[in-house]
């Protein structure tokens, strides 16, 4: 279609677009699948055929934009390299990868680099949920330990106020909610390492100080 017929269907949509809307709304109320045409005819312009394609071809644009080193390279050989998994590795979230209108769904794959210092390149690009990577952000393992800090406990790694008499207390999972948890690890696969004990430090001002600088050298910031 030439330029100068997009332009004339564009003023005339414009001039007409009240007595369109509303032969389309008729359309949608006399038969509940026109809108449901629309909306997978949208998804297909919007995500294209393969909603794998869009998450790749949407964040090798925002490199460019950003001017963000990507070290994937084409869109088949990324596509290729990237592990997909059925679950988020962070969450245990089932990832949705039929496209949506919303790519900010809690379940929506999305690209995270483990180490924000470096760009899109091999060994630095996990599939993640998108509420696994916003909550994560740029945040070092350090920073996300201090914020695990405060939510356990409702008081800042530097914070110079005395403990609370009553703190905030860590919710623990009753036994019927662990034994939930454990069945629906189990039916999608997914084992967990078993975890160190977190020890916990004094909160004295001089082995906070060291304390701190052990974290430091065990985290450095990049």
């Amino acid at each position: 279609m030439s330029e100068d017929k997009k332009l004339s269907r564009r003023r005339s949509y414009h001039k007409h677009k009240d007595a369109i809307n509303a032969r389309q709304r008729a359309k949608r109320k006399a038969d509940p699948s026109v809108l449901e045409k629309e909306r997978a005819r949208d998804a297909e312009i919007m995500y294209g055929k393969d909603f794998k394609q869009y998450i790749v071809r949407r964040k090798m644009k925002r490199c460019v934009d950003e001017n963000v080193e990507w070290g994937l390279g084409n869109l088949e050989d990324s596509i290729a390299y990237l592990d997909w998994p059925e679950v988020c590795p962070v969450l245990g979230i089932k990832l949705n990868y039929t496209g949506r209108r919303d790519t900010n769904d809690p379940d929506t794959p999305s690209l995270d680099r483990r180490d924000n210092s470096k760009g899109y390149v091999r060994g630095n690009v996990r599939v993640i949920s998108w509420r696994a990577n916003s909550r994560k952000s740029d945040l070092t393992a350090l920073e996300l330990w201090q914020i695990y800090r405060y939510a356990k406990d409702g008081r800042g790694l530097f914070s110079k106020s005395p403990p609370k008499p009553e703190p905030m207390q860590w919710t623990e999972a009753t036994p019927e909610e662990e034994a939930e948890i454990t069945a629906k690890m189990a039916e999608l696969g997914i084992a967990l390492p078993p975890m160190e004990p977190m020890p916990e430090p004094e909160w004295d001002s001089k082995e906070r100080a060291e304390w701190f600088e052990a974290l430091a050298r065990k985290y450095p910031r990049q």
